[in-house]
């Protein structure tokens, strides 16, 4: 089973280039060329019409507008403008995080939760990055990982060196604390 979607133009293109640029983000989380042999740090789950990547220490997971047959797979092609993925007959269940649980910080009402503004301004970042420590007291992870968040999101927080979730419609993104 083959996934390609390459970018349209067109009134009917709009769906197809939202799905493009969803896994596109998605996928942001692997790093460039490599070599880790670990399948969730290389494949792309498709599970209940959502993609999800990670890379260990942070995870995103989008929903996905189009049904596709649930399982890892692997990424041949990665562009902005073209992407290519194949699927594997790797086992999902051993393979991958159990990445369900991970949402309930945010379905959770103990849970803290905040607006976050767009990370790419440098100045809306920096009161952000101040937001998040001064409402939460969560600064056991990696903010650099906010970088990949490029609109507004909300954040959910569950506590010092606990996991934290960002939600922008579509999108979600889950950074693991550092545990030092």
């Amino acid at each position: 089973m083959l996934i390609e979607i390459k970018r349209q133009s067109g009134k009917r293109s709009e769906t197809n280039n939202e799905e493009l640029a969803l896994l596109y983000w998605a996928t942001v989380v692997f790093k460039a060329g490599s070599i880790d042999k670990r399948p969730h740090a290389t494949h792309v789950l498709i599970d209940d019409n959502r993609a999800v990547c990670t890379d260990g220490n942070r995870m995103h997971v989008v929903e996905l507008n189009r049904e596709y047959k649930p399982g890892l797979y692997r990424v041949f092609k990665r562009a902005k403008t073209h992407m290519i993925l194949f699927l594997t007959d790797i086992d999902p269940a051993v393979k991958y995080p159990q990445y369900k649980s991970m949402f309930e910080v945010i379905e959770r009402k103990d849970s803290k939760s905040i607006p976050v503004l767009n990370f790419i301004d440098p100045i809306e970042s920096s009161g952000a990055y101040a937001r998040i420590i001064r409402e939460t007291k969560v600064v056991a992870f990696n903010f650099g990982f906010l970088s990949d968040l490029n609109g507004i999101f909300d954040g959910y927080f569950d506590g010092p060196e606990k996991l934290a979730a960002f939600v922008d419609c579509k999108k979600t993104a889950f950074i693991m604390p550092l545990i030092g």
